[in-house]
């Protein structure tokens, strides 16, 4: 089979591979739809290392379901790429996500990925996709739980004002997601005018707003008339970060997606004297999986749009070289196995 694997620093080919087993029936196998691009697969292009297949982002149909009581032939899935133990400590505390093997077993980030023609997946990682859910929504599940997870961990309710910093995939599926939820108004900030172009036309972004204007504060200011109730930072930046917090009402709460590099600097009395609290996690939980889909079912969460670019795997290498030389505009690149 065709497999788009890591070759070395900053090289990826597509291989001629075995199709993988089900590891005496531990493992369903799937034939992937589609599979997505996601900037851990980028950290991984960087490094060049491990030699896998990349993805973990991907939609298919179960081929060989091992020995699964759940799982039949034909049923259509998505999958996580957390394999938990939920035998070690943060399990038993409600952590999976978060679980001590999780970098041991992770699909398309330490063992091989769906970005290939079949991938073989414990059947606990995997999540069925109802019949109005394509295949192209279901390659987007997973970003889609991770964003969501940043809104449960803001407390997050009906109503609430949402602040989102950054129009990256993961910012611009939490604002589908707010909305989704009955948020009353969504705002973005970004950087970038070109970037900002795709959110402009989004049904479910109230207010854009160019995060390097002087007289940003106040704009967010005026736009929330209190505050927001929640912020979700997507960026990464601490430049963005504190843009969030300022943009709080007293008691607001910021949760934290992007994955920063270096150590935030945080105005403390800001903090203490508005009252904001500030959650942060890795991933998601399954319950956030089903929620996901459950929106995509209900036509409540429309993000088929964000699938950019659908292309085939020759052109894997090309795409990552421009998603490092950040000429690429796209939301989410999507790879098509039968292209």
């Amino acid at each position: 089979m065709k497999a788009v694997r890591i070759e070395g620093v900053k090289r990826v080919g597509v291989a001629d591979v075995p199709v993988p087993n089900t590891d005496g029936g531990k493992k369903a196998l799937i034939k992937v739809a589609y599979a997505g691009i996601c900037a851990s697969d980028m950290t991984t292009w960087f490094r060049g290392s491990p030699a896998i297949t990349l993805g973990h982002e991907f939609s298919g149909t179960i081929v060989d379901p091992g020995n699964s009581m759940e799982f039949k032939k034909g049923d259509r899935v998505t999958a996580s790429e957390i394999n938990s133990c939920f035998e070690c400590d943060s399990c038993r505390r409600g952590y999976p996500n978060l679980c001590s093997q999780v970098f041991a077993t992770a699909t398309g980030i330490m063992t091989d990925g769906g970005i290939a023609e079949y991938v073989a997946v414990p059947t606990n990682m995997l999540f069925k996709l109802p019949d109005n859910v394509s295949f192209l929504e279901g390659a987007l599940v997973e970003p889609a739980a991770v964003a969501l997870r940043g809104l449960h961990l803001a407390g997050f309710k009906a109503g609430d004002k949402v602040l989102v910093t950054g129009c990256g995939p993961i910012g611009i599926f939490a604002a589908a997601n707010a909305k989704a939820l009955g948020a009353s108004y969504v705002a973005m900030t970004e950087v970038s005018e070109e970037r900002m172009a795709f959110p402009r036309s989004l049904p479910y972004v109230d207010g854009l707003f160019n995060a390097l204007d002087p007289e940003l504060d106040k704009k967010l200011k005026d736009a929330s008339e209190t505050g927001f109730d929640v912020a979700i930072e997507a960026t990464g930046f601490t430049a963005a970060t504190q843009t969030a917090i300022r943009a709080l009402r007293v008691g607001g709460h910021l949760g934290i997606l992007g994955v920063h590099e270096r150590d935030m600097v945080f105005n403390i009395p800001q903090l203490m004297f508005k009252s904001i609290k500030i959650s942060g996690d890795f991933y998601s939980l399954p319950s956030d999986f089903e929620e996901v889909i459950s929106l995509m079912a209900s036509g409540k969460l429309d993000i088929k749009n964000c699938a950019t670019s659908i292309i085939p795997f020759a052109d894997a290498q090309k795409q990552f070289e421009t998603n490092a030389a950040g000429k690429s505009l796209d939301i989410k690149v999507i790879l098509d196995p039968s292209s």
